[in-house]
C-alpha cells in the first residue's frame, strides 16, 4: 500500500476509535448519537481536502504565500462578524458554524516550518499576529495551543535575546487571555467530552488514554523527529490541556477532534495532509544531498 494511502487508512481508523469512545461516553448520559453527525461530515470533507492537497501538491506549495495571507484574513474575519455571547470565534456558512482557528493554525505552522530555515523571522511573525488575533476573539484554548506549537519554530533562533523577545511577543497574549472569563457555558459533548469519558465507570482513565493516543498516533508515525510534526502534536496537546485545565479556572474550551463538531476534524486532516507533504519534501532534500 502506498505510504500516503497507508497513513490515511491509519488516521481514519484511529479517528473512528477516538470518536467511538466519545460517542459511548455521551450515550452514557443519554446524549443522542446524532450530536456527532457533524464529525462524520468533517471526516468526509477532511478526506476530500487531503486528497486535493496531495493531488495538487506543487500548486499548493507555490501558492503558500497567498494561502498565508488568506489564512490570516480568515482568522481576523470573526472579529468583524456578529459576536456570540461576547466572543468572535466562528464563521457562519449557512447552518454550519466553523471555528476558523482550528483550520487556519495548521496552515500557519506549515508555512512557518517551510520558510523557517531561510527566513526565521518571517516564520515567526505570522504566528505572533495569529496569537494576538486569538487574544481579541478571545480564545484562550487555541492561544495556549498555538504558543506550545510555536516552540519548535522559535528554537531555530540561535540568538538567545531574539528567542526571548519573540517568545515574549507570543506568550503575552496567550497568558493575558487566560485572565479573562470565558462567557460561554460548557457543552458536555463538546468542551466537556474528556470529562465524560473519565466518568465512565472503571474504564474512564484507560479509555481516555486510548482516545488521546488514537488521535496522536497517525501524526506521530509520520515522523516525530520532524519539527512540523512536533508542532502539530503540541497543537493537539495544547487543546487537551485547555480542555482539562479550563474548568478548574472557570474556563472551557473545545477538545481537538473528540468533541462534537466539524471544525477540529477538518483541522486534523489538514494537519495530516501537511505532515505528509512535509515528509515528502524532506525526503527529496535528503535524496539531493546523497
Amino acid at each position: 500500500m502506498p505510504a500516503p494511502l497507508n497513513a490515511v487508512v491509519v488516521s481514519v481508523l484511529s479517528l473512528f476509535c477516538a470518536l467511538a469512545i466519545a460517542v459511548y461516553s455521551a450515550a452514557e448520559i443519554n446524549i443522542p448519537v446524532q450530536r456527532f453527525l457533524p464529525n462524520g461530515v468533517g471526516i468526509a470533507l477532511g478526506l476530500l481536502c487531503l486528497a486535493l492537497i496531495l493531488r495538487f501538491r506543487d500548486g499548493f506549495r507555490r501558492g503558500l504565500p497567498v494561502l498565508l495571507l488568506i489564512a490570516l484574513l480568515l482568522l481576523a474575519l470573526p472579529l468583524f462578524l456578529e459576536s456570540f455571547n461576547g466572543v468572535n470565534r466562528w464563521v457562519y456558512l449557512g447552518p454550519v458554524s466553523l471555528q476558523i482557528s482550528a483550520v487556519v493554525l495548521p496552515l500557519l505552522l506549515y508555512h512557518s516550518h517551510r520558510v523557517g530555515a531561510e527566513f526565521p523571522l518571517l516564520a515567526v511573525l505570522p504566528l505572533i499576529v495569529a496569537s494576538w488575533l486569538l487574544f481579541l476573539q478571545p480564545d484562550a484554548g487555541q492561544s495556549l495551543a498555538l504558543a506550545l506549537a510555536s516552540l519548535p519554530v522559535l528554537l531555530r533562533f540561535k540568538s538567545q535575546r531574539t528567542l526571548m523577545a519573540l517568545g515574549l511577543l507570543l506568550a503575552v497574549p496567550s497568558v493575558w487571555v487566560w485572565r479573562q472569563e470565558d462567557p460561554l457555558f460548557p457543552v458536555p459533548e463538546v468542551e466537556g467530552v474528556l470529562y465524560l469519558i473519565l466518568e465512565i465507570p472503571r474504564l474512564g482513565w484507560p479509555l481516555c488514554a486510548l482516545a488521546v493516543t488514537a488521535l496522536l498516533w497517525p501524526l506521530v508515525r509520520t515522523g516525530l523527529q520532524r519539527p512540523l510534526v512536533q508542532s502539530f502534536v503540541l497543537l493537539i496537546f495544547g487543546g487537551i490541556i485547555s480542555a482539562t485545565a479550563g474548568p478548574l479556572v472557570n474556563k472551557v474550551f473545545p477538545v481537538p477532534v473528540l468533541g462534537a463538531g466539524i471544525s477540529y476534524v477538518l483541522g486534523y486532516f489538514l494537519m495530516l495532509a501537511l505532515a505528509l507533504l512535509d515528509e515528502e519534501q524532506e525526503q527529496k532534500i535528503e535524496a539531493s544531498r546523497a
